[in-house]
C-alpha cells in the first residue's frame, strides 16, 4: 500500500510543474520525507493519511492542468491538407471540362487545390482558353506567375493563341516579361498581331533576348508571322539584331522561304535590296542590259544596278541611257560592264542594305562603275536628268 501510494505521488509529482514556487517547496519537503519513510518502511498512520491526501490532491491538479487549452502559435496552425494525386487530377479535369460547379465545390472542400501542379503546370495553366474558369481561379488568388516544368507561366500559353486569356492574366497580375527556361518572353511566343500589341502596351520588351540571343522579331521571322513582323518594324525593332549564331531576322525568314516576310525584312534602315523590283519596267524591252539588283528607299527612290556590254562608246551609252530613262523616268541607273564584278557588287549592296556602317555602294562604284543615269539639282532647285561617266557628277548628256 505504502509503495503503491508513493509511486502514484512520484508520477503525479512530474506533472506538478504548474504549481507556484511556495507550493513546490512545501511539496518537495513532504515528498522527501515520504520517500525516506517508504524506504525505511516506518510510517505512522498520520503520515499514511497525509500521503493519501497528497496523492489525491496531485491527481486533481493534474486533471485540471490537462484540461487547460494552450494557444496555438500562428505558424503551427493547421493548413489545408495537401491534395492527393487523385484529387488534383479530378480538379484539373473539372477545369478543362469547364465544370464551374465542380471547380467551386472542390476548391471549397480543399483550398490547397488552387496551387496544386503537375508537369504541365497549375490549374491556371490548364484554364488557358477556358476563360470563365480562368476568371474563377484568378478570383481565388491563383498565382498568375506560377511556372510549369518548361518554366512557362500561364501568360506564355495564352500568348501562343488566346487573346482573352492573355487579357485576364495581365489584369490578374501576370508578369509580361516573364521568361521560360529557354529565355523566351510571352512576346516571343505571340501568335497574332493583336496579342503582340496587347503585350507591348502592357510593357512587353520588343528587344528582349532569349538564351539563343533571339528577339521577338527573330521569333516572328522564324515562324513567318508577317503581321507581327510588320508591327514590330513599325516600332523600330532592330532588324539587324543577330542571335547567338549570327543570324538576323532576315536570314531566318530566308531559311523559311517566306516571300512576304522576306519582302518586309528587306526594308532595313530605309533601304532594301530587291532584284525583282529592279526588273520591273525594263525587262521585256530587248535592251542589252542585265538587272543585278535595286536599292530602294521607303520614299520609293530607286537605284538600279545593271550590267551592260563592254566597250560601248559614248554615243552607245547615251542611246542606252535615254531608253532606260524613257522606261523609268524616276530611276537612277548605275551601269557596269564587268560581269566578274557582279557578285562583288551584290554583296556590297546586301551589306549596305543590312545596315553595315562601314559599307556603301559608292565605295565599290568608284572603282567599277562605267556610267550613271542620275537626277541633277540646279540653281533654284531646278531638276534635270543626265548621264555621267563613272561616278562623276559632270554630265556627258542631258536626258529628256
Amino acid at each position: 500500500m505504502v509503495v503503491a501510494l508513493t509511486e502514484r505521488v512520484t508520477l503525479s509529482w512530474k506533472t506538478a510543474s504548474f504549481l507556484d514556487s511556495e507550493a513546490h517547496k512545501l511539496l518537495s519537503a513532504w515528498y522527501a520525507e515520504l520517500r525516506l519513510g517508504t524506504k525505511k518502511q516506518k510510517m505512522s498512520k498520520t503520515t499514511m493519511h497525509i500521503l493519501g491526501l497528497l496523492a489525491l490532491m496531485l491527481l486533481a491538479l493534474e486533471g485540471a492542468s490537462a484540461q487547460r487549452v494552450q494557444p496555438v502559435p500562428s505558424d503551427q496552425k493547421s493548413k489545408p491538407a495537401a491534395p492527393t494525386e487523385e484529387a488534383r487530377d479530378e480538379f484539373f479535369g473539372a477545369v478543362t471540362d469547364e465544370d464551374e460547379g465542380l471547380v467551386r465545390r472542390l476548391l471549397q472542400q480543399n483550398p490547397a487545390l488552387i496551387s496544386a501542379s503537375n508537369e504541365d503546370g497549375t490549374a491556371l495553366h490548364c484554364a488557358v482558353g477556358h476563360n470563365k474558369i480562368l476568371a474563377i481561379l484568378l478570383a481565388k488568388n491563383a498565382d498568375p506567375n506560377a511556372k510549369n516544368e518548361s518554366g512557362e507561366t500561364p501568360l506564355h500559353l495564352a500568348a501562343a493563341g488566346d487573346f482573352e486569356s492573355a487579357e485576364l492574366l495581365l489584369a490578374g497580375g501576370a508578369n509580361v516579361n516573364a521568361v521560360n527556361l529557354a529565355g523566351d518572353t510571352p512576346l516571343h511566343m505571340a501568335a497574332s498581331k493583336d496579342i503582340a500589341e496587347l503585350l507591348v502596351t502592357k510593357g512587353g520588351n520588343i528587344e528582349a533576348r532569349n538564351k539563343g540571343g533571339r528577339t521577338p522579331l527573330h521569333a516572328a521571322a522564324k515562324a513567318g508571322q508577317t503581321e507581327i513582323i510588320e508591327y514590330l518594324l513599325s516600332l523600330n525593332a532592330d532588324v539587324n539584331a543577330k542571335d547567338g549564331e549570327g543570324n538576323t531576322p532576315m536570314m531566318l525568314a530566308t531559311e523559311l522561304k517566306n516571300k512576304e516576310a522576306i519582302e518586309l525584312l528587306q526594308w532595313t534602315n530605309g533601304r532594301r535590296l530587291d532584284v525583282k523590283e529592279a526588273e520591273k519596267g525594263i525587262v521585256g524591252h530587248g535592251l542589252p542590259v542585265k538587272v543585278l539588283g535595286a536599292l530602294a528607299s521607303r520614299l520609293r527612290i530607286v537605284n538600279k544596278y545593271v550590267l551592260i556590254k563592254k566597250g560601248l562608246s559614248d554615243a552607245e551609252l547615251i542611246k542606252l541611257a535615254k531608253e532606260l530613262h524613257r522606261l523609268e523616268p524616276k530611276t537612277s541607273f548605275w551601269m557596269l560592264d564587268d560581269d566578274a564584278k557582279a557578285e562583288e557588287l551584290l554583296k556590297a549592296l546586301a551589306d549596305y542594305a543590312a545596315g553595315r556602317p562601314d559599307v556603301t555602294p559608292t565605295d565599290w562604284l568608284k572603282e567599277h562603275l562605267v556610267a550613271n543615269v542620275q537626277e541633277y539639282i540646279g540653281p533654284g532647285t531646278t531638276r534635270s536628268w543626265g548621264l555621267a561617266r563613272g561616278l562623276g557628277s559632270d554630265k556627258i548628256a542631258d536626258l529628256p
